[in-house]
């Protein structure tokens, strides 16, 4: 074996045969190895018999079979040469293409990587391109390098169409509850580094129309422009308005728009509203600290349609009017919960139609004269106090006064109602719904075609 003086440099058992002529070599390496970072190789190249190596006119030409391991930090990464070739003339030029796999921070990726570098008089200046090709996905960048300065940068502008599971599609190992599955991003890149002063530079991602979920849910139309700043003091989102067709949770929210901005750890919502229910919902800013893990924001409900809210409990109950109030939520740790959300009908009320088979005769007098007089229920006030526990269990306190006119002679009537609910149970039964109509309205759209 042989090393240069500062350990950086290793050959090992690297051995073989060649054929020199006036302006060629053909060379036959019958195995070895070289490392390059010392004794724990940053990188270490492992040639296989026989393997050919020429020289011609100034290139150097590898066929394919050099397998390579490369440690950077947390990531490897274990690749194979498909070829690489080196004109020795001013100014030196590489060609690399291989196959490489990449392991780091619970991810998997595997790939190919085609490089052209070129090394300018004097050694001094380093320049080329780069792309890399995930299936029918490819990322292309251009580099340089003044050694003599200690200063480069890296470009990239890149347009991706997503007709697949996006991240599922780079990360082999992807196992988060997420992904993106339609639409096309744009994302432009510019890095530059001085030295051993902190990289500084932008990366910016224009969305269209993208879709995908969150775990079960499921989102169309996100659009916006982002603007990341990579500082000295760390990562910066400069203020971005997004916006997103629609979110199905069970709920079908829609024309969600919202302003989000990151800096000092921290993300900052500003200005989020949406559709939901026949009206609105219109958030208060929420900030979200990394290192906390609770914050508290405000809901405003404007304009809910009551016969939307009632047609989540099924067919056995209709009714309308228009609701407005406010919810006061808490998130800890990831969990949801409220205190003291309230909920009340505008002026002059509306209507209860409850079925008049629901629950036929229960034989309590009290409990058959209440559900009577919900069957054609006019109410001029409707009030609710609203807890939501953290396990999702929804606790309603409904004040209701109204009438009946075939009830007593249409006297005034008042229910005091306590209703519980499992939300994440309700919307899971939503959701199911929702996909048995799809399915059912996929099958008659495609026998119409």
């Amino acid at each position: 074996g042989w090393q240069d003086g500062e350990n950086r440099l290793r050959l090992h058992n690297l051995h073989g045969g060649f054929v020199a002529q006036r302006d060629s070599v053909d060379a036959v390496l019958e195995g070895g190895n070289v490392h390059v970072g010392g004794s724990s190789s940053i990188l270490l190249m492992t040639f296989p018999p026989g393997f050919p190596v020429t020289y011609r006119n100034g290139t150097i030409a590898m066929g394919a079979g050099v397998t390579f391991t490369m440690a950077m930090g947390d990531v490897t990464v274990r690749g194979k040469l498909r070829s690489l070739e080196t004109q020795t003339k001013t100014p030196l030029i590489v060609d690399l293409d291989t196959e490489f796999s990449a392991v780091g921070s619970d991810l998997a990726t595997s790939g190919r990587t085609i490089v052209h570098a070129e090394l300018g008089s004097g050694g001094q200046l380093l320049s080329g391109k780069g792309t890399l090709m995930f299936d029918d996905i490819e990322l292309a960048a251009t580099f340089s390098h003044d050694f003599a300065a200690g200063r480069g940068t890296l470009s990239s502008n890149q347009e991706i169409t997503v007709t697949t599971p996006l991240l599922a599609g780079i990360f082999e190992t992807w196992a988060l509850p997420y992904d993106v599955t339609a639409g096309k991003v744009t994302a432009g890149m510019d890095l530059a580094w001085f030295q051993d002063e902190p990289i500084q530079g932008k990366a910016s991602f224009v969305m269209a129309e993208l879709a995908g979920n969150y775990e079960e849910y499921i989102f169309n139309g996100v659009s916006g422009s982002l603007l990341v700043q990579l500082m000295d003091d760390g990562v910066e989102l400069t203020p971005a308005t997004i916006s997103v067709d629609r979110v199905d949770i069970g709920l079908k929210l829609t024309d969600i728009t919202l302003d989000a901005a990151w800096r000092d750890e921290t993300l900052t919502v500003k200005g989020m509203k949406m559709q939901v229910l026949g009206g609105s919902a219109s958030f208060s800013p929420i900030d979200i600290d990394i290192d906390e893990t609770a914050f508290e924001f405000e809901v405003e409900l404007t304009g809910l349609s009551l016969a939307e809210v009632l047609a989540l409990e099924g067919d056995d109950i209709k009714g309308n009017g228009v609701l407005n109030g406010r919810l006061p939520i808490q998130i800890n740790k990831g969990l949801v919960s409220m205190t003291n959300g309230q909920l009340a009908a505008e002026n002059p009320g509306g209507t209860i139609r409850l079925s008049t088979g629901f629950g036929a005769s229960t034989g309590q007098l009290g409990l058959d004269f209440a559900i009577r007089a919900l069957t054609n229920f006019n109410y001029s006030n409707l009030d609710v106090n609203a807890d939501y526990a953290e396990n999702g269990d929804l606790t309603l306190v409904v004040h209701l006064r109204g009438t009946n006119p075939e009830v007593e002679k249409g006297r005034p009537i008042v229910y005091n109602l306590t209703i519980n609910e499992n939300v994440p149970v309700l919307l899971e039964s939503l959701r199911a719904q929702r996909a048995i109509i799809d399915r059912i309205e996929n099958k008659v759209l495609n026998r119409k075609g």
